[in-house]
């Protein structure tokens, strides 16, 4: 049985799908935990509120001349917006 992504991603590993094809059952068997998943990684992912949340944040902390309240001003409502909307869109998109 051919699996796309199996077939999709063999090329990039230099492997044959036969070699993937049990990796990706496994994957698509998890389908049913993606909400929850996608949760966790978009909240995660959420760190525009402090300048050593994520390294690009870090690195432009020094050389922009930006101070830790800049982060805060401009990262909380990121934070909101995204704390908001995500949600919604996962239980949309899902189903549920």
């Amino acid at each position: 049985m051919k699996h796309p992504l199996a077939l999709a991603q063999s090329p990039w590993f230099g492997l044959p799908q036969t070699v993937l094809a049990p990796i990706t059952k496994i994957v698509m068997s998890l389908k049913a935990q993606a909400p929850a998943m996608l949760t966790s990684m978009f909240a995660a992912s959420n760190s525009f509120m402090t300048p050593i949340g994520y390294q690009t944040n870090t690195m432009i902390y020094g050389p922009g001349g930006y101070r830790f309240v800049d982060f805060l001003r401009v990262g909380t409502p990121l934070n909101l917006i995204m704390a908001l909307i995500t949600p919604p869109l996962i239980i949309a998109f899902y189903g549920l």
